[in-house]
């Protein structure tokens, strides 16, 4: 199977035969997370009031990231998928990132007047304990 079948069965998946459905369960099982196989899959199954319906309803569900599509997929006879629009000039006006300020790598860091311990100070301080007030005294 190519890709131009596949595609073919994305866009009618009633019109599957034995030997894609075939090739669809070995997709799933080679890719357990290809969504789009599983679903087809399933629909296959509901279609045909398989027995496996519903074990694998379970194992779709919880791959599939939105269920709710999943949902209208299978129940519907066709599927209407939203057109996918693109606008040129939204791309044209995206921000750039920031500019990298300098590093410091290799030099001195100054400190405040204000600040009141030293790293070695800090070190020291950073390993207290705090003090529970909560608990009762003998």
């Amino acid at each position: 199977m190519n890709k131009n079948e596949y595609i073919n069965i994305l866009q009618n998946p009633s019109e599957i035969n034995k030997e894609q459905i075939g090739f669809i369960n070995s997709l799933i099982k080679d890719f357990p997370f290809f969504q789009s196989s599983r679903a087809i899959y399933l629909k296959v199954l509901k279609n045909s009031e398989n027995f496996k319906y519903n074990q694998e309803l379970k194992l779709t569900a919880a791959y599939t990231t939105d269920r709710s599509i999943l949902f209208d997929f299978i129940t519907s006879n066709e599927f209407q998928q939203e057109k996918i629009v693109f606008n040129k000039n939204e791309l044209k006006n995206v921000k750039l990132l920031d500019k990298k300020k300098e590093k410091t790598k290799n030099q001195i860091v100054e400190f405040q007047k204000d600040e009141m311990h030293t790293f070695s100070e800090w070190l020291t301080v950073s390993k207290f304990k705090p003090i529970d007030r909560n608990s009762k005294k003998k």
